[in-house]
């Protein structure tokens, strides 16, 4: 019993043996997705073959071609947006591990089983016992979410929102 607390590769918890990643939509929602994603594209097009491209007259030169020309954009602008990108990435890291410690989606308060509009787990509920969001979570490796692992949803909501105040209100996160 020792060896299985010390060892990470038969820790259960960390290590579990269903790693497969799935994505459920239930079929009136994956069309109505659809349908959101092809009807712009599908307007632009028509508008395209009906009336055409517009006329665009030539634009102005904005710049004398004798004027100094700076080279690349301003540090502030580069360090604002390389902070940016920065938490960005520990948004969507922290966002995937909450995501898979809950892989259900919910339209509605009471999140009974088979109400899900999506899911990104195979696992069904059984009928026959208890079913608890601890038996729905998924393993993500450290390397993709942040902090990873099973059951982190606590700290990973203490990061995501952490990161949401310091990305919006330029606020401290601890």
């Amino acid at each position: 019993m020792a060896e299985m607390a010390t060892d990470p590769r038969r820790n259960h918890l960390t290590n579990p043996p269903d790693r497969r990643l799935w994505v459920h939509i239930r079929p009136p929602y994956a069309l109505a997705l659809l349908a959101a994603a092809v009807l712009p594209i599908a307007a632009a097009w028509a508008y395209y073959f009906l009336c055409g491209l517009p006329e665009l007259a030539p634009s102005p030169r904005l710049v004398e071609p004798y004027a100094s020309n700076p080279s690349g954009f301003p540090a502030w602008l580069r360090l604002s947006h390389f902070v940016n990108l920065f938490l960005m990435v520990l948004l969507v890291r922290s966002g995937l591990s909450i995501l898979m410690d809950h892989p259900r989606l919910y339209w509605n308060d009471h999140s009974t089983p088979a109400s899900d509009w999506i899911r990104f787990t195979p696992l069904e509920v059984p009928k026959d016992r208890v079913w608890t969001a601890k038996d729905d979570s998924r393993y993500l490796s450290p390397w993709l979410g942040l902090p990873g692992f099973r059951h982190t949803i606590g700290i990973a909501r203490h990061w995501h929102f952490g990161i949401f105040s310091a990305h919006s209100f330029g606020l401290p996160t601890a």
